[in-house]
């Protein structure tokens, strides 16, 4: 074998030996080595079992490529451009002709299960020796062609799957759609929509849906985005909304890559997309709506009625203006219709976006704290190491609406144990606490309060006297009594959580009324601390810097961390069974690897 042709290694020999015997595959080539894609490339045919179809050939060629890291590594099936199977299917990436010039089309089979995103979690269904990992890859390969051919690779109960759009590195379009909101779509069948650009992002590489509108104007959904995601001074673009009946596809499984394909699959449910754009011009007095978000109901698995509708967004081209250049055209409104419209028909690919369902119900599939505290309104005072970990860690579990107080500034020293980075030393810790965590959530709404609790601002008194839920992470006992005697309106949880000298605990309390029983937690707490650490001197802990000394608290992050966890367990726990008193929370051991709660 010579350098540009090497011989495959024992592994491959020894996948491809597995091989034999195989019901329905042969092998049609050696392994053969591709520099430009750094794989093994293995060609085969499988021979289908079931008669032919019109899209499933009785024989068909595929190619297999291996990581050369073989029996590790990725295991990819592709259709041959050649004598391979040109449809999409479910459980299989767009089947277009590749466009890197190789001899296998673009539709990757997806063949392994849906725990397989969870890597080592999910199990090991799949062998990993050499000898039976490639094996067990083109038998499902020959098991998904059976079903592709007698249209069993769907049943009724299995997780619904988009069609693959093809979406490739492009931005991210957000909307938020839910069962509730389901019901708002059944009567209009087009509008228009406002999309919200946040100029925060780098590169503007996520918008979501603002607002959608009837033709009449009349708006007909309009999300509760959070704080970060409806400020005023991001860029705001037009779009127009199209619903559809169904999912728009063309069979067996394949989105629409051209706007011809796309706007027939439209006119067979009576829809005219240019006629649409039109009307929406001229309705919204605007030049042409950069979007196009294609709408349609989706069940939570097939064979069930849909729940939610789904929103696949679309770039539309650039409109044509009276300063544009129109060969061919008059420059009249007319004539500039006529134009965006060839230049539609005639731009070829159309241009899908990245598009998610950020809806608070969706986002929490990946795991949520309890609704009994995610609806509370809290109000956090103390945005130092333990409250800005808390407050991350609740905004992060689905808490939508935090008032943060803190009126220090955040030092370089801070950052040894702190959510916030060096961007933000010399600024306020809840400002800047109170930024990222609104753009941690699409649902955040967290405001801050850059003063003391002690000194509040009279324009924040309403805001504060809102909450019901109050969180004391100062560890200072001037704010428990400044807590104590602040005139509240109303009855409200209290909740004071702070950590002793070294983060070895939590010291907790709860009560519920309209004060804080300041008294009484300070003589259990300053108790616990006397006799936990009655023997340290001040000259035995650590100092930052020169001049005046002061001592520091001599804790670590992860021991910040796992202490911090533990009091969203406690609030978590608290706002389902509510329990007053106090209590502490002791790390079961101070080893580094070790963060239990006890």
């Amino acid at each position: 074998m010579s350098a540009s042709n090497p011989a495959p290694p024992g592994a491959i020999v020894e996948g491809v030996d597995g091989l034999r015997g195989l019901d329905g595959v042969d092998v049609l080539e050696h392994p053969r080595w591709d520099a430009g894609h750094r794989r093994w490339v293995l060609r085969c045919r499988i021979t289908c079992a079931s008669a032919p179809t019109p899209f499933v050939p009785r024989r068909s060629e595929w190619y297999v490529l291996i990581g050369e890291r073989y029996p590790g590594g990725a295991i990819q099936i592709f259709p041959a451009q050649k004598g391979g199977v040109d449809a999409t299917f479910r459980h299989q990436k767009l089947n277009t002709d590749c466009r890197e010039s190789a001899p296998w089309r673009a539709g990757e089979l997806c063949l392994v299960t849906g725990a397989h995103a969870l890597g080592r979690l999910g199990g090991h269904e799949e062998p990993l020796t050499a000898r039976q990992r490639l094996g067990w890859h083109l038998a499902r390969a020959v098991d998904w062609l059976e079903a592709a051919a007698t249209d069993t690779l769907a049943k009724d109960g299995d997780a619904f799957e988009l069609p693959d759009f093809s979406t490739g590195d492009t931005p991210v379009l957000g909307f938020a759609e839910d069962t509730q909101s389901f019901q708002s779509w059944r009567a209009i069948p087009w509008g228009t929509a406002d999309v919200y650009v946040p100029e925060w992002m780098p590169g503007r590489s996520l918008a979501v849906v603002s607002r959608y509108m009837a033709p009449d104007g009349a708006v007909v959904h309009e999300p509760a985005w959070g704080r970060a995601f409806r400020a005023p001074t991001g860029r705001h673009d037009s779009a127009v909304w199209v619903r559809f009946a169904k999912v728009p596809h063309l069979a067996p499984w394949k989105a629409p890559e051209t706007w011809l394909e796309l706007t027939q699959l439209a006119a067979a449910e009576g829809l005219n997309l240019d006629e649409i754009i039109e009307r929406a011009v001229r309705l919204r007095r605007m030049d042409g709506p950069s979007y196009m978000l294609c709408g349609f109901p989706v069940p939570d698995r097939i064979g069930e009625r849909p729940r939610e509708l789904f929103w696949q967004a679309l770039r539309l081209p650039p409109p044509a203006t009276e300063a544009s250049v129109l060969r061919g055209f008059r420059n009249t409104p007319k004539a500039r219709r006529q134009h965006d419209r060839r230049v539609r028909m005639r731009s070829g690919w159309i241009s899908w976006m990245r598009s998610e369902n950020w809806h608070a119900s969706s986002r929490s599939a990946r795991g949520q704290l309890c609704g009994e505290l995610t609806s509370r309104r809290v109000l956090l005072i103390g945005c130092g190491a333990l409250g800005s970990t808390l407050a991350e860690m609740l905004v992060r579990g689905g808490l939508r609406e935090l008032t943060l107080v803190d009126g220090q500034t955040l030092t370089v020293g801070n950052l040894v144990r702190h959510v916030l980075t060096s961007a933000s030393v010399g600024l306020n810790k809840a400002e800047e606490l109170a930024t990222r965590l609104n753009r941690a959530s699409p649902q955040a709404d967290v405001y801050a309060i850059t003063r003391t609790f002690e000194d509040l601002p009279e324009q924040d008194l309403n805001r504060v006297q809102a909450t019901d839920l109050v969180i004391d992470c100062t560890g200072d006992d001037e704010v428990a009594c400044a807590l104590d005697a602040f005139p509240w309106l109303a009855d409200r949880t209290f909740v004071s959580l702070s950590l002793d000298l070294h983060a070895e605990r939590l010291l907790c309390s709860c009560n519920t009324g309209q004060r804080f029983e300041s008294l009484r937690f300070l003589e259990q707490a300053h108790e616990e601390l006397r006799r936990r650490h009655s023997t340290t001197a001040p000259e035995d802990l650590p100092r930052e810097g020169l001049g005046c000394w002061h001592p520091l608290m001599p804790a670590r992050i992860d021991d910040i961390y796992a202490l911090a966890a533990a009091g969203v367990r406690y609030l978590e726990s608290n706002a389902r069974s509510p329990r007053e008193g106090f209590a502490v929370l002791e790390r079961a051991n101070h080893l580094a690897a070790e963060s239990a709660i006890r």
